[in-house]
């Protein structure tokens, strides 16, 4: 009789412990501090940064219904002196996969931009190195060429800045951190301007935001 239960023993004991390794995985309740933390860091950010005024600009709510953010800004700066401006564009989504149509080269093409570079740099914020990408775009406007340069930087919730969207897939993947989403922010200037002054402008716009990519790197550690 003890052998003929042995089987049984063992599959209520499988049973119960994918019972309790279901139980201990993360949920999306848990993530919600988080994000509430994002929100709060959002409300928070600079609308000046020594001379350069930031205005909000309206989000169309097409681009939100894409990608349902748990938080979304779009704001311009421009620099009193000299009239260059600088937009800042922050996206951070509860769902990773949802930043796939907010990548620039898929939505700058999409809106009419001709992709003509994409370069690997990197970014001093504070103590750390972020790593991002440089795209460069032109578009004709009324017999006009326009031209822009995109800063872009895809913020892991474990810490890491991706490249592509490769690592967005294989976080949305991850049912340890699938709940935490990824954030992606944007820093917008004309090509116009000199490489080492758009460099300049860039680092500046980003360290003036040293909490929020903190926060968005910190994902459920804290």
């Amino acid at each position: 009789m003890r052998r003929r239960n042995i089987p049984l023993f063992v599959t209520l004991l499988l049973l119960g412990g994918l019972t309790a390794e279901s139980m201990s995985r993360p949920k999306p309740k848990d993530a919600e501090p988080f994000h509430q933390r994002v929100r709060q860091v959002c409300e928070e950010m600079p609308k000046t940064i020594d001379e350069w005024v930031g205005t909000d600009i309206a989000v169309p709510p097409a681009a939100v219904a894409l990608l349902r953010p748990n938080a979304i800004v779009h704001r311009r700066f421009v620099q009193q002196s000299t009239g260059r401006r600088a937009d800042f564009l922050l996206v951070h989504c509860r769902d990773a996969r949802d930043m796939l149509g907010h990548y620039p080269p898929v939505c700058y093409p999409a809106h009419g931009w001709t992709q003509r570079s994409a370069t690997p740099v990197e970014w001093q914020v504070g103590s750390k190195m972020f790593p991002g990408m440089e795209y460069g775009y032109t578009r004709v406007e009324e017999g006009q060429t326009i031209t822009c340069v995109v800063s872009n930087l895809i913020i892991l919730p474990d810490g890491r800045v991706a490249l592509g969207m490769d690592d967005i897939s294989k976080v949305a993947a991850d049912y340890l951190r699938q709940f935490y989403g990824a954030a992606q922010i944007q820093v917008v200037v004309d090509a116009g301007i000199r490489p080492e002054a758009r460099r300049e402008i860039v680092s500046m716009v980003l360290g003036a935001h040293v909490q929020l990519l903190e926060t968005l790197s910190s994902g459920g550690t804290r």
